[in-house]
């Protein structure tokens, strides 16, 4: 079998291009802002033509926003003693905070498959306090990293970020 000549490989680029920019602008008119599915096709697909990048690069950018994202949370206080009211403080990519943050408060990881027994309680304010048995337990808030997607709606295979403090039962 002969290897494929440059002609050959210009149309396959083109062809890829095509394809990519097409799937894009589908999301695009159904208004959906799949940044990962973007960011996916724009670090896998070559482009030969720097105008393409560019403009599917604003495009992304349209479908995605400004993409501010959360970057990291901090729980005050990182330990407590007993009956602790933590808040949750969240940093984003550009650089602003918000406290309190919304979040999702737990007592260890929420999407946990395994039991964990009532040694603590959390509500959903980020109120500990102590149940039954003495020691060191961890608490949890988790917020989505999208600063536009619903708190209520937040699954496991939500983009999302969480922070980590404790507190000691006696």
């Amino acid at each position: 079998m002969p290897a494929p000549s440059m002609r050959d490989m210009g149309i396959y680029q083109q062809s890829i291009r095509r394809r990519a920019t097409n799937q894009i602008f589908h999301i695009l008119t159904r208004r959906k802002t799949y940044c990962g599915f973007l960011e996916a096709y724009m670090t896998k697909v070559r482009f030969a033509s720097s105008c393409s990048a560019v403009f599917l690069i604003a495009f992304s950018m349209l479908a995605c926003g400004n993409g501010n994202r959360l970057r990291s949370i901090t729980i005050s206080p990182a330990t407590g003693n007993g009956h602790v009211q933590f808040i949750a403080t969240g940093v984003y990519t550009d650089g602003s905070k918000v406290t309190p943050l919304p979040a999702l408060w737990s007592e260890h990881n929420p999407w946990s498959l395994i039991s964990v027994a009532d040694e603590i309680s959390v509500d959903s304010n980020g109120m500990a306090s102590c149940v039954s048995v003495p020691g060191t337990f961890p608490v949890e808030a988790t917020a989505p990293s999208d600063p536009h997607f619903p708190l209520s709606k937040i699954g496991p295979t939500t983009p999302q970020v969480f922070g980590s403090a404790t507190i000691t039962c006696p």
